[in-house]
């Protein structure tokens, strides 16, 4: 009987003097219950019913091949009361995953929770560039996503105005540019997503950050060369108003030797701007292609692209003539030569009016146009021209041929005493006269035939002597022939300078 009693006392004491280890132990955590799971681009979110008793977790995962892999993460303070959340991330993209999870505390871990299956979203797309090809086109050209069978385009304008629907859809998914219509100078953003199958209901990526762009202005229309007032140093172009337009911006640049220019008239030196649909542009060097491109700007700087080019050839330069000689009824001109001019036209008129002047064409750089009237004004033009270019008419020049005419007659009513009348002994350079000899026959017919100190310069019934000749003395001979007998006279007389 003693000896159970003692045993009683032993634990009477034990439980008097201990905490009882049964009352104020802390149990493992049940074992969790996991939810359809949320992916992301190489992460997942694990969805777990909340266990107060839980310090952390330890996650299980793995691929359809390959081992498991585990990650311990804390529990954090829950922002949401229904569900514990668990993101798993640093996985691969487009990539199957299965998870489960056991829940930790200070006494240990609980069994495993249920399995569940998720795959990580495509690689998010991001646009790198948008190119505006003209003002109604855009190219946007995006990054390649591993394992895209398709992209979606989505088209707003506002980024936190994410459209409902894609602008374009089921676009292949071995390439990663598109081209889109837009509207001329109006706001867009931009959005891609990517898709593992064909249909949206496959696996996705996420939207890519927007990109934002404002479309070209309308390029100008139209936009020519005025051919009519093409000149040697300046050339006109006209276009058509863009709407939203307040100034034009023209590039130029004249070809190089093999005739080419940059293909981009962004990069060409000279430049002009205006508010009109028409410009001039001046200081061009003559008989040279020049290339002309323009484009549109709005009051915000936005522009268009630039035009279609346009070339054009300036001109020659215009000859500069000026009278070398007037006589009665011939004036002479001379001009210095045009680079690259190969023939000049002389045109003449009594009036000032280009184009009913007659015309005659000559190689050279000096003219004398002939059988004009005496004491009459002439206006002069000279043009210059090749078979590939020409220049507009010189200026008008003015001149006057001169009235005065001092007639001299040999007289051959006695063929065989011919006499002389009216023959001065010298002539004066300065006297712009021509003296005009002739020949009194009588009632015959005769042959005639002039000569000018030993040459033949006439057979007409008179002959005019100029007073362009050189100083220096000279012999006029006449011969005439009658009933096959010649019968002559000759004068002598001097040409002095002034």
């Amino acid at each position: 009987m003693t000896k159970p009693s003692k045993i009683i006392l032993i634990f009477v004491f034990f439980a008097a003097g201990c905490k009882s280890p049964v009352s104020d132990s802390v149990s493992k955590p049940r074992i969790p219950l996991l939810f359809e799971p949320a992916a992301d681009t190489q992460a997942i979110t694990l969805k777990t019913s909340p266990d107060n008793a839980a310090s952390a977790y330890n996650v299980y995962y793995q691929k359809s091949t390959g081992g498991w892999e585990t990650r311990k993460i804390q529990k954090s303070e829950e922002t949401n009361s229904a569900y514990t959340f668990l993101t798993i991330d640093k996985l691969e993209d487009n990539t199957e995953y299965t998870f489960y999870i056991t829940a930790l505390n200070s006494a240990g871990e609980s069994g495993a929770s249920n399995r569940v299956t998720a795959r990580t979203k495509l690689q998010t797309p991001v646009i790198s560039k948008i190119t505006a090809i003209n003002h109604y086109t855009m190219a946007l050209t995006w990054s390649a996503v591993p394992g895209a069978g398709s992209y979606s385009i989505f088209r707003g304008e506002k980024p936190d105005e994410i459209p409902s629907l894609p602008f374009r859809w089921d676009l292949p998914g071995d390439s990663n540019t598109c081209n889109v219509t837009v509207d001329p100078d109006t706001p867009y953003c931009f959005w891609v997503q990517a898709f593992a199958g064909s249909d949206a209901g496959g696996n996705n990526s996420k939207l890519s950050d927007p990109k934002e762009i404002t479309s070209k202005l309308k390029s100008p229309e139209s936009f020519a060369v005025d051919r009519i007032q093409v000149n040697h140093n300046s050339i006109v172009l006209r276009w058509d108003a863009v709407q939203g337009a307040v100034s034009y911006e023209i590039r130029y640049l004249p070809a190089a030797g093999s005739g080419a220019v940059p293909a981009d008239p962004a990069v060409w030196s000279n430049h002009k701007e205006t508010a009109n649909t028409a410009y001039r542009i001046e200081g061009l060097t003559p008989n040279t292609t020049y290339h002309f491109a323009i484009k549109a700007i709005n009051a915000s700087l936005n522009e268009s692209l630039f035009s279609s080019t346009e070339k054009a050839v300036t001109l020659f330069t215009p000859p500069n003539p000026a009278v070398t000689r007037q006589l009665n009824t011939t004036i002479a001109l001379s001009w210095p030569e045009v680079s690259g001019a190969a023939m000049y036209q002389v045109s003449y008129n009594t009036d000032n009016s280009f184009d009913t002047a007659r015309r005659q064409e000559l190689s050279g750089t000096a003219c004398t146009v002939r059988g004009l009237t005496a004491g009459t004004d002439y206006y002069f033009w000279v043009s210059a021209y090749s078979d590939r270019n020409s220049s507009r008419p010189s200026p008008a020049l003015k001149s006057r041929t001169i009235t005065s005419n001092i007639a001299i007659e040999f007289d051959f009513t006695n063929p065989a005493d011919p006499v002389l009348l009216g023959m001065p002994d010298t002539i004066r350079q300065d006297v712009k006269d021509s003296y005009t000899v002739s020949v009194k026959t009588g009632d015959w017919d005769a042959g005639y035939a002039w000569y000018l100190n030993g040459a033949l310069v006439s057979q007409e019934a008179s002959y005019r002597v100029e007073w362009q000749l050189t100083a220096g003395p000279y012999v006029l001979t006449v011969i005439v022939t009658k009933d096959g007998v010649p019968y002559s006279a000759s004068a002598r007389f001097q040409v002095i300078n002034n």
